[in-house]
């Protein structure tokens, strides 16, 4: 290649630092001038870097003839520069029918699918696409009409995450007409295609009529302009970011802790610290933000189980609402909200619902889902409607039983060890662990709370109301109707997030127990 585009391509390389010596890359080439220069760029990089080069190449299904065509040079070319190559295919027309969404934006997840289906199968630590400025510049411009905020005018990021593959894009800070004159230069060919230039896709009428347009009446360089802009605001973007996952942090494991709750089993000492009312944040608990991935629309027609964790709304209420939609996009994609679903307007009714000075409220959202505020904590849970009613189901020792209309199972199984952990109500998975002695075999029944209910706690003196635990130890209201209570000789012996009964706890010297743990079902 000729040197200036292989030395602008290496110093964005360097910038981001994207390649470390030794890596495997998984080269994706269409054969379009865009990938054959990134291929051979990456190629006389290769013993620089000391790297190993595959090429994918994906067969969409679209160009009948020649896309078979663009599969066989590609295949060639790799074979010519002595490079291993993965030929795909899918039916992306068929694709989009199935799943209602535009030809152009199946063809993306379908290769992206591919390219992380293959980098693993190859063991390629990176995935390297020929997204170029004019790329990234007509995407600014494409969201920019669309009305998206700052993470859409950030424009292509030069890195982001197929699951656990990384994907580079070393072109992004190179124009295409430079490409393409590097390419003339060294009498490299490549395959056109046809499609790039079919109006009735949006992004080539911005390609082809808007962005000359502009270039011509208004900025003639307007493509660095867009480019310079979105570099900086996704610099802006990452430090919101960044307080926005300290805030969904915040809100997700540090509720209000008005009332000790003890834990299951053995409660531990005295010291410990007391429970939340809401649910901790998981160990990974701010998504990254990953290329073609996600819940397929329409792939389901069963009601998705919410999986997030539940959020302390006064700790969120806290801070500025720039941060705040940010936190609560990110919560309702954790508790499984369908991504399209999840816009400008349904974040502001949350946020909304947060900011109301009542202490609770429900919002309706797609897919059988509902945002529930009560006074501690903002919850989603399914809108189950007539088939929640009451229930007392008996529980199958050792088995699984499913809880109708609560969307919830338990496990029970007899085996050694002591569950003695610090559980907080609504948490998933609940556990206990209860005297072998003490249940002497008889059935034990799952049921919800009725009316006058007692129950004696572990290490409490006397009984106290059901009502009254649920109360103290801030049960979610939403949540207390279809809770379990577990019963065995009309005794209550546990509340999964409170405790379990006096005279059911297990001692060290035990060799086996009877384990019981609650979990939602996904």
């Amino acid at each position: 290649m000729a040197d200036n585009l292989s030395q602008q391509v290496l110093d964005f390389i360097r910038r981001h630092d994207f390649i470390q010596p030794g890596q495997h890359i998984l080269v994706a080439v269409s054969g379009g001038a865009d990938s054959v220069a990134l291929l051979y760029v990456l190629r006389e990089l290769k013993s620089q870097f000391h790297l190993r080069l595959t090429v994918a190449h994906l067969n969409h299904k679209i160009r009948g003839r020649a896309a078979e065509e663009d599969a066989r040079f590609v295949k060639q070319l790799a074979h010519r520069l002595r490079l291993d190559f993965v030929l795909g295919s899918a039916d992306v027309p068929r694709l989009a029918a199935r799943q209602g969404i535009s030809l152009e934006m199946a063809g993306r997840k379908a290769r992206y699918d591919f390219f992380e289906k293959t980098a693993r199968a190859r063991d390629c630590g990176l995935v390297a696409t020929a997204h170029t400025a004019d790329d990234n510049a007509e995407t600014v411009l494409l969201m920019l009409m669309r009305g998206c905020g700052l993470q859409g005018l950030a424009g292509i990021a030069p890195r982001s995450q197929i699951g656990k593959i990384t994907v580079i894009r070393p072109l992004l800070g190179t124009e295409r007409r430079t490409i393409e004159r590097c390419l003339r230069a060294r009498k490299i060919a490549w395959r056109e295609d046809a499609s790039n230039a079919d109006p009735g896709f949006l992004r080539n009428r911005v390609r082809h009529e808007l962005l000359p347009l502009l270039g011509k009446k208004y900025n003639r360089r307007i493509k660095e302009t867009l480019n310079r802009m979105s570099a900086v605001l996704r610099e802006e973007n990452d430090f919101i970011e960044s307080i926005a996952e300290k805030a969904y942090t915040d809100a997700a494991s540090d509720p209000l802790r008005d009332n000790a709750v003890a834990g299951v089993g053995d409660p531990g000492p005295a010291s410990a610290k007391p429970a939340a009312a809401c649910p901790p944040v998981p160990e990974r608990p701010w998504p990254t933000r990953a290329v073609g991935s996600g819940r397929r629309p329409g792939s389901s027609a069963r009601v998705a189980q919410p999986s997030g964790p539940n959020l302390n709304w006064k700790n969120l209420a806290k801070y500025h609402i720039a941060v705040r939609r940010r936190v609560l996009r990110h919560w309702l994609l954790a508790n499984n909200v369908k991504s399209a679903t999840v816009d400008f307007q349904l974040i502001n009714r949350v946020d909304n619902l947060i900011m109301w000075p009542g202490q609770s409220g429900v919002i309706s959202l797609a897919g059988g889902l509902m945002v529930k505020k009560s006074c501690l904590c903002l919850i989603i849970e399914c809108q189950l409607k007539k088939i929640i009613g009451n229930y007392r189901i008996k529980i199958n020792i050792p088995g699984r039983t499913i809880l109708p209309g609560a969307g919830i199972k338990v496990a029970a199984d007899i085996g050694p060890g002591i569950w003695r952990e610090m559980i907080k109500p609504g948490q998933f998975p609940a556990r206990a662990s209860l005297s072998l002695k003490a249940w002497r075999r008889r059935s034990i029944w799952a049921r919800t709370w009725r009316s006058g209910d007692r129950m004696r706690p572990y290490r409490l003196d006397g009984s106290k109301k059901v009502q009254d635990i649920f109360s103290d130890a801030k049960f979610p209201a939403a949540m207390r109707r279809r809770w379990p209570i577990f019963e065995c000789g009309r005794e209550i012996v546990w509340i999964p997030g409170y405790r379990i009964a006096e005279g059911w706890q297990v001692s060290d010297s035990a060799d086996n127990v009877l384990h019981l743990t609650v979990e939602r079902i996904k």
